[in-house]
């Protein structure tokens, strides 16, 4: 009960930041806005750039419309209505046409906006504790998270029902960052990257490789106490092995493939 209490606060939050952003930015065409893991996002076609530095000031607003007391009311239409409701917007109209022709087309109105929406949402903003939210960061995102569609911006937020959750959320991810292994790696020296390798391919340093070898010693001391005795297969075998397990026929085009001089094709170890 109180995780659906949070998650409806989130999305009429989500409906509010849209509100904030459109009046900073009046041309913006609105995406989705959907409740995620401790919050909340939108996205946005928005007329000029903008950064995490611009959140503080949408955050404010956010919080001169949360203050106003502003109802969210359910207006449900035909998908006719709809379209025409929307025909300036390209996103709400292509989601408006995905429908099923028998489902409940619904809006939700406050104030001046009005938002192409399931719901549900709090009654009034009033609901919503004002001290309990945070705008984190902006992302670049594609519509429908399909690389061939139009790149939009990604506006993410956290809420929590008291704000002492949100300030226990917000030291959490602060001590996360000290945590963090492209932080810890470069104050250890423990690996490096290089662009002829590529990214995300780290090459480890002696301090990596010591640290590295201590830690696969300590997994065998374990699998060694509980009987665990060591096996080394090839890491590229021929095709007829995953023909018998299956792969081929599922994942023939993902793996990696090698044809030898006499003919024979071989393929990478999927797990590898």
């Amino acid at each position: 009960m109180k995780e659906e209490k949070i998650n409806i606060s989130r999305h009429s939050l989500a409906h509010i930041l849209a509100m904030a952003v459109l009046k900073k930015f009046p041309d913006t065409k609105l995406g989705i806005g959907p409740v995620v893991e401790n919050g909340f996002y939108y996205d946005f076609l928005l007329s000029e750039k903008i950064s995490d530095s611009d959140l503080p000031r949408l955050e404010k607003e956010m919080k001169k419309i949360i203050k106003n007391s502003i109802e969210f009311k359910k207006e449900v239409i035909s998908k006719k209505e709809a379209l025409e409701k929307m025909k300036n917007n390209s996103f709400k109209t292509e989601l408006i046409n995905e429908l099923p022709e028998d489902e409940e087309i619904s809006f939700y109105n406050s104030d001046n906006f009005t938002d192409l929406c399931r719901g549900p949402h709090v009654k009034n903003t009033k609901e919503i504790n004002i001290d309990s939210f945070k705008l984190t960061t902006t992302a670049g995102s594609y519509w429908k998270g399909n690389q061939d569609n139009q790149v939009l911006t990604r506006i993410y937020g956290i809420a929590f029902d008291t704000k002492e959750e949100l300030e226990d959320y917000l030291e959490m991810l602060e001590k996360a960052k000290e945590r963090d292994h492209r932080k810890l790696g470069k104050e250890l020296d423990l690996f490096t990257y290089s662009e002829l390798v590529g990214a995300g391919l780290p090459l480890w340093t002696p301090n990596g490789s010591t640290l590295r070898d201590e830690l696969d010693n300590f997994i065998w001391e374990l699998r060694s106490k509980y009987n665990y005795k060591k096996v080394t297969i090839p890491h590229i075998t021929k095709k007829d092995l995953y023909e018998v397990s299956g792969h081929w026929e599922k994942f023939s085009e993902e793996l990696f493939r090698v044809k030898t001089r006499e003919g024979n094709e071989y393929a990478l170890k999927p797990m590898n």
